[in-house]
């Protein structure tokens, strides 16, 4: 197997997740899966988190957090080429980091590309800035085998109101972050 996917498909816990997941499922299983002679694997499972971002999938054995995923988005998400155009709205992170790094990595991906979720990388959690943010050192190799590294810094944005989940609910206000990259 070269590829797994972990689709939430539980509509008990998130009404989403079933109405929008199992179609992302079914597709997969139909246009990749079963034509990929086993090299492409997709599982229906009960809970990925972040259920306010239904679909969500988990994509391995990059170890990659998905959501808001569309069939209309579908292709470009499996093949991981070309346009980086919908990216923000539906990567959640790489699930070797923490939250907040979490948001400098999807920082990185619209930098770097595509081959971003393939290289070899750690980042560094450098403590709090004067400004208030945090900052980290993002440490990657690059295509030649030589390693390179970038500083960002992750400051709040503002404030948005937000559901907790899909289903009714109070809504809460939630923080948006931006990441500076300095010089």
């Amino acid at each position: 197997t070269e590829r797994e996917l972990f689709v939430c498909t539980h509509g008990k816990r998130d009404q989403c997740c079933g109405k929008f997941g199992y179609p992302i499922y079914d597709e997969l299983g139909r246009q990749y899966a079963h034509p990929s002679g086993g090299k492409i694997k997709v599982w229906r499972v009960s809970h990925t988190g972040g259920h306010r971002f239904a679909p969500t999938l988990i994509d391995f054995p990059d170890g990659t957090y998905w959501g808001r995923m569309d069939l209309e988005y579908l292709h470009t998400f499996m093949e991981q080429r070309g346009s980086l155009e919908g990216v923000r709205a539906r990567y959640r992170g790489w699930s070797g980091l923490d939250p907040m790094a979490q948001i400098v990595d999807l920082e990185m991906l619209l930098r770097e590309g595509w081959e971003w979720l393939r290289r070899r990388r750690t980042v560094k959690d450098l403590g709090e800035s004067p400004d208030g943010g945090t900052r980290f050192s993002i440490r990657y190799q690059n295509s030649d085998g030589n390693w390179s590294e970038a500083l960002a810094e992750v400051q709040e944005k503002d404030r948005v109101m937000t559901l907790l989940s899909s289903g009714p609910g109070e809504r809460c206000a939630r923080t948006r972050y931006q990441v500076i990259f300095p010089g």
